[in-house]
């Protein structure tokens, strides 16, 4: 099967074999025949109209669109405190710390798996943050003061009283009862020395 070559290759090749030829016209040739697609060949006014189209669109967007967002973006930098920068710049020093690490001593997920952990047992855990902090009680009792559970919270105590059966929850009612009665005896028993005092 023989290919048909075009005239404008033959004629850049012809220029190639002159004895006089420049070395740029080798380049030229090579160029010309790694061309995937003769533009040459195309109509490029569709081209030409579409990128007019899109090119008046993205200048409509820089010149009017882009100077609103930077204002907004501006009001809403301005009103930030000297503590949310100073948060912001931390959080961008950790993280450069983290790639310094991990770059020399590839240690990256270990800092950022102990930072996890920390900030769940001090900042996560205090009593100052989160539901806790409005005076509301967790549904977990391990994040609230104390480790208070939440009223018909479900603890060992109650699933034993619950589930394990008559003996299970008349031994639990029995603990219970007994508790109540040696609270009323020390009542007495302080009642009764207040009155010897007197």
């Amino acid at each position: 099967m023989h290919l048909k070559v075009a005239p404008r290759s033959r004629k850049i090749w012809d220029e190639t074999r002159k004895p006089n030829a420049p070395k740029s016209s080798l380049l030229r040739a090579i160029l010309y025949e790694l061309q995937p697609i003769r533009f040459s060949t195309i109509d490029t006014t569709f081209f030409e109209k579409w990128g007019r189209y899109y090119l008046e669109g993205i200048r409509i967007f820089t010149m009017e669109c882009i100077p609103i967002v930077v204002k907004s973006l501006g009001k809403f930098l301005k009103k930030r405190s000297i503590g949310w920068w100073c948060k912001v710049l931390g959080i961008v020093l950790y993280w450069h710390m983290i790639k310094f690490l991990h770059r020399t001593m590839e240690a990256g997920p270990i800092v950022l798996i102990l930072t996890a952990l920390i900030a769940i047992f001090t900042y996560g855990l205090s009593d100052d943050t989160g539901a806790t902090a409005d005076g509301r009680m967790s549904a977990y009792a391990v994040f609230n003061q104390g480790f208070q559970s939440m009223m018909g919270d479900v603890d060992v105590e109650n699933l034993i009283a619950q589930h394990a059966g008559g003996g299970g929850g008349a031994l639990a009612f029995r603990q219970q009862q007994q508790q109540q009665q040696g609270e009323d005896r020390w009542e007495e028993e302080e009642e009764e020395e207040e009155d010897e005092m007197e």
